[in-house]
């Protein structure tokens, strides 16, 4: 299993917006990317210090194919480009599952 966590950060006032785009992309790759098994967006939750609106987004992929699948997806960079105009910062990491038995 491949995992991603990727952390946003809106721009001023633009929450919602960065919301409603996250979730319509949530729901395209879940409805066509049978090797995605969670894709989904959390709030993080903030101390009072920022006043940004900042999300967690975790991926979890049944095996490299099938992040490569949805990294070459045809719908992506669309999505990617609505998101992106919402967002102020952005990074990501990936991780694989370790099987602590081995």
């Amino acid at each position: 299993m491949l995992l991603v966590i990727a952390q946003v950060k809106a721009k001023p006032g633009q929450s919602e917006a960065l919301l409603h785009a996250l979730k319509t992309y949530i729901d395209v790759v879940n409805a066509n990317e049978p090797g995605t098994l969670y894709f989904d967006v959390h709030q993080k939750v903030l101390d009072g210090s920022d006043s940004l609106e900042s999300y967690v987004i975790l991926e979890g992929y049944a095996d490299a194919a099938a992040y490569e699948l949805h990294q070459a997806s045809s719908y992506k960079p669309e999505h990617i480009g609505r998101i992106r105009e919402h967002v102020l910062e952005a990074s990501a990491e990936q991780f694989l599952r370790v099987d602590p038995g081995s």
